[in-house]
């Protein structure tokens, strides 16, 4: 599988009861959440999902804003899950590209304000230890350091933001 297998469809703050079901039951039976509520409760960050041919979901990005005290500004902050049988599909970047065009028009726009940029915490053993570049070249997120559970940290910022 690769990423040109899987379909993309936007949902930021879109989702209809039944897209919502569907998400919940995936992040449920993927282990991605523990309870229903915690996924109720994250369903309406959802940006965007990936779909196979036959219409499973496979990957779900969620974005939500926060202020990041080390960088002293406030960023969309994305997660991205995918399934077991998605995983070595670059189905995640091809998700992250998605997002980071989205969210620069509505940044280009004016429409996020005080957002300047994107934000993630790379927990996954494997992305920490192979796709260890300062700077990832498919999506431009740089690696600003590590959490204090060693997550590493990547950072996008929108075209021509200033810092304050």
């Amino acid at each position: 599988m690769n990423q040109d297998d899987f379909s993309f469809q936007k949902v930021w703050q879109s989702l209809n009861k039944d897209v919502t079901e569907e998400i919940i039951t995936f992040w449920l039976a993927n282990g991605a959440l523990p309870t229903r509520e915690a996924a109720a409760q994250r369903v309406g960050q959802v940006a965007y999902i990936a779909r196979t041919d036959a219409g499973q979901i496979v990957a779900v990005t969620t974005v939500y804003l926060q202020a990041n005290k080390q960088l002293n500004n406030h960023f969309y902050y994305v997660r991205v899950f995918v399934a077991d049988s998605a995983r070595r599909s670059q189905v995640a970047i091809a998700l992250l590209r998605k997002v980071k065009s989205h969210f620069e028009s509505l940044y280009q726009e004016g429409m996020l304000s005080p957002a300047i940029g994107l934000f993630m915490e790379v927990e996954n053993p494997i992305l920490k230890k192979f796709r260890n570049e300062a700077v990832w070249p498919t999506t431009g997120f740089v690696y600003i350091g590590d959490n204090a559970k060693g997550d590493h940290q990547r950072v996008y910022y929108f075209d021509g933001v200033r810092i304050n």
